[in-house]
């Protein structure tokens, strides 16, 4: 069961910084070319249209039993990465949003960045590590909705709680 809360916890977060990438694709183009040694549009538009392909696709493959490794090691890598050029950035102290989006939010880069990954990597990396036993979201489907339903609608909640209090503190400091 452990497996499945952070699965969908996972889950969540990734399709919807996926889908705040989307909604403001412009700003997150400008983000990566300010924040990488790319320079060229095309590149860099490629480079946005994958980080998205991958949050999407590697949310919905954290649901299954047969992709699930596979899926961790690439949202760890994703996560890592972006972990390692925040941090150049912050040494940098380079002043711009993060465009992480969703449940995390855009708040400007800073040094809650890389902690608030590193946490993310870890519930990735203990879900893996339950996952021999686990129970996946596609097996369950038909037994029990319900609590699904109830785990999912707890797990929005909770997520979306976060969301309000970045942003009200985020007000509260301009």
């Amino acid at each position: 069961m452990l497996t499945l809360v952070l699965s969908l916890l996972m889950t969540n977060i990734f399709i919807s910084t996926a889908i705040s990438k989307i909604k403001d694709f412009v700003g997150f183009v400008d983000t990566i070319k300010y924040l990488s040694l790319i320079k060229n549009e095309p590149i860099i538009k490629i480079v946005a249209v994958f980080v998205i392909f991958v949050e999407i696709c590697g949310g919905i493959l954290l649901l299954s039993h047969a992709y699930y490794g596979i899926s961790v090691l690439i949202l760890v890598s994703l996560l890592a990465f972006f972990t390692v050029i925040i941090v150049f950035h912050l040494k940098k102290k380079t002043k711009l949003k993060c465009s992480c989006g969703g449940f995390l939010g855009n708040e400007e880069i800073s040094y809650k960045i890389p902690i608030r990954n590193f946490i993310l990597i870890l519930i990735l990396l203990i879900s893996y590590l339950f996952s021999s036993h686990a129970v996946y979201f596609f097996e369950i489907l038909n037994d029990s909705v319900a609590e699904l339903i109830l785990i999912e609608v707890l797990l929005l909640y909770i997520l979306a709680s976060y969301q309000l209090i970045m942003q009200v503190n985020s007000i509260l400091k301009a």
